[in-house]
């Protein structure tokens, strides 16, 4: 498993690393309730902290929703940008 990768602009991102989302794939909230899907698009712009990378390269994200609910995110890291 890669324990990194390249955010949008080509800059090296590690785990630790905090990220600006910058897009939501339109895959990745398909199939979700609609709450989970506003969660999720509700963090672009929004700043975060890898957590992991997973074996297909996916960064892991994890924010905490209006209501305190925990979401566990992987997305493509030319999704994001370097803090």
């Amino acid at each position: 498993m890669n324990q990194s990768s390249i955010d949008q602009h080509g800059s090296p991102i590690v785990v630790g690393d905090r990220v600006k989302v910058v897009k939501i794939p339109t895959r990745l909230p398909q199939g979700l309730p609609e709450e989970d899907q506003i969660a999720i698009y509700s963090q672009i712009g929004k700043t975060l902290i890898i957590q992991g990378f997973n074996e297909d390269n996916n960064a892991e994200l994890e924010f905490t929703d209006n209501d305190g609910h925990i979401h566990t995110i992987w997305i493509k890291p030319d999704c994001l940008e370097k803090m």
